[in-house]
């Protein structure tokens, strides 16, 4: 598919279109840009739309390609693309995306949590169970606290 096949076409200027692979494979996007306006774009263009409110007009942003837009990192205010001065080569572009970590769901253990039971509300989960030994027994038991 070409962009040229787009209801947008003329109306739009963004730089990576997702409509056109050659676009998408060779142009850089800087935040201060457009970005595609249609509703059912892939995920690289959403978090397009994340670093253009996060970095706002900021021209010292650097530059991102399409792989670097598809790569699930944290998007925070303070996020840099590649300086556009050198020559954008696959290398930096590796180097780049090597250097962020992924954004991953966290764990219910994570949280202090024991994963749920068969029939158990979340209610019942929230609050983690503590084992208490009993001195005078020797025996176990299970309370919530």
């Amino acid at each position: 598919m070409s962009a040229s096949d787009c209801p947008k076409f003329d109306a739009c200027s963004a730089p990576i279109c997702p409509k056109d692979a050659e676009s998408t494979a060779h142009c850089a996007w800087f935040p201060d840009e457009d970005v595609c306006p249609l509703r059912d774009v892939p995920t690289w263009v959403r978090r397009q739309r994340r670093i253009a409110k996060a970095v706002g007009k900021n021209a010292a942003a650097g530059c991102f390609t399409a792989k670097m837009l598809a790569h699930p990192c944290v998007i925070r205010p303070g996020i840099k693309g590649l300086d556009p001065e050198t020559a954008i080569t696959e290398s930096r572009v590796s180097a780049w995306v090597g250097g962020r970590s992924g954004v991953r769901k966290q764990r219910a253990s994570e949280h202090g949590l024991r994963p749920f039971r068969k029939g158990e509300s979340r209610a019942e989960r929230t609050t983690p169970a503590v084992v208490v030994k009993s001195v005078d027994e020797g025996s176990e038991e299970v309370s919530s606290t």
